[in-house]
């Protein structure tokens, strides 16, 4: 997150990576081993960005920052009922939810920033078709906050079960 904003404060080029549509790039036939219609990556160095592009290059960071940020808060009041001894209690489970939630949104918060930096270099090439518009959402996020809703889910157990304890006592 701080590379593209300490790069703008420097005066330094901006360097991304996009993915390229191989059929735009490389024409109608593009030789041995290349398969038209597949994409790829490239990496892209812009001498002079303007002020909007360092924003747009700095929300891919700033949308996993602020997920990592409300994640450690909620993990944080977690531990504290967890130091009182009340593993099992609703807002425990709403907690939980709460970081599935938030790392699901973050995924998408990401991917949407990553498309939207595509985007804005997309007007910097020369030919813009050359540039493939991705939406790529990391799977590994997904898995994540599909874990944490099945804790979730095992601590809304938990938290049912400790309510009956307390009323048959």
């Amino acid at each position: 997150m701080l590379a593209p904003v300490l790069g703008w404060l420097q005066g330094s080029a901006l360097s991304t990576t996009v993915t390229l549509d191989a059929r735009a790039a490389l024409g109608p036939n593009p030789g041995p081993g290349l398969v038209p219609g597949s994409t790829g990556r490239a990496d892209i160095e812009i001498v002079d960005p303007t002020a909007s592009e360092r924003l747009v290059a700095a929300l891919p960071g700033l949308g996993g920052s602020l997920t990592a940020l409300v994640v450690a808060m909620l993990l944080y009041r977690f531990v504290a009922d967890l130091n009182r001894g009340e593993p099992f209690s609703k807002a425990n489970v709403r907690r939980f939810r709460l970081i599935s939630l938030a790392i699901a949104a973050g995924a998408m918060a990401v991917a949407g920033a990553n498309s939207a930096l595509g985007y804005v270099i997309a007007g910097r090439l020369s030919d813009p078709a050359r540039l493939a518009f991705t939406f790529e959402l990391p799977l590994a996020w997904f898995g994540a906050a599909l874990a944490v809703a099945a804790i979730a889910e095992a601590f809304a157990i938990g938290a049912r079960l400790r309510s009956d304890v307390e009323g048959v006592i």
